[in-house]
């Protein structure tokens, strides 16, 4: 053999020996883009929710504490699993009962809504109701109505458990985002003024609900002090009760499960092609 023809073989039998010593090249995966792809799919719908939340919520937006008291181991909210074994929780006489049912018919006028109130015993479950309609007439009589029920019970001074006070807004089925208990601590009604005056402190709440109800953009406001109040009813329900938001949040869910989809046949084909040209 040739000195020229030997130079070549060693040559070729050090780049055989290189190869085989050079580690393998990772493999990169062919799905690796198809899930950057969901993820970046996934974010998407995540930020149409986050400003479906932030930008077009109905709810009223707080400021206050419905739990606000100095002496936080005094009070809390009323739970049915509490045995609440104190006095009873004063009632309505007719004569202010009668003035709160009064008060509330002028708001009825103005908004075309029965606007009723309860208050309930934790002790004796017993519950006084009244309403725009009148006094012991419940607000669910009507097609449209809202009522603002309060609950508050007293324990004995030698219970473990504490009083505990709450309030919950109930409605006919076209109202959405009803205010919540924090939402009435800013109009001064809070666990610790219902504890101390069950009766100022039902009807503070249940004449301050349609206020909120017009902070949350769910009632519309009436006229101004010191014009005639007219009538103003809800709009008519009608079509689908989704609003536009949801719709673009639900269009916008679909598009993303399309185009993951699509992402998915694009990404396998392009990874079979590449399996095809490498092997001839």
């Amino acid at each position: 053999m040739s000195r020229r023809r030997r130079s070549k073989a060693a040559a070729a039998m050090h780049a055989q020996r290189k190869a085989a010593e050079r580690p393998p090249k990772p493999v990169k995966s062919k799905w690796r883009d198809f899930w950057w792809a969901i993820g970046i799919v996934a974010a998407l719908v995540f930020g149409l929710f986050a400003i479906d939340g932030a930008m077009y919520s109905t709810t009223p937006r707080t400021s206050g504490s419905f739990h606000q008291s100095a002496d936080t181991d005094s009070a809390g909210y009323f739970s049915t699993s509490t045995h609440y074994d104190g006095e009873a929780v004063p009632q309505f006489s007719a004569e202010a009962a009668s003035e709160l049912a009064a008060g509330l018919a002028e708001l009825e006028k103005a908004h075309g809504i029965c606007f009723g109130w309860s208050l309930t015993d934790g002790k004796t479950k017993r519950t006084q109701t009244g309403s725009s309609q009148g006094r012991d007439i419940a607000a669910k009589r009507c097609p449209r109505w809202l009522e603002t029920a309060v609950t508050v019970g007293y324990t004995s001074n030698d219970s473990a458990s504490s009083d505990g006070a709450n309030i919950i807004v109930y409605g006919s089925s076209e109202f959405r985002n009803l205010p919540r208990p924090d939402d009435f601590a800013r109009l001064g009604v809070n666990i610790p003024a219902l504890l101390e005056d069950p009766i100022a402190g039902t009807g503070h709440a249940a004449l301050g609900l349609p206020l909120l109800m017009i902070e949350a953009g769910i009632l519309q406001p009436v006229a101004q002090a010191g014009q005639p109040i007219t009538p103003k009813p809800l709009d008519a329900v009608n079509g689908s009760d989704i609003s536009p938001t949801t719709w673009l949040v639900f269009y916008g869910l679909g598009g993303a499960a399309v185009l993951s989809v699509g992402l998915g046949f694009w990404l396998r084909k392009r990874a079979k092609d590449k399996e095809r040209n490498s092997s001839v």
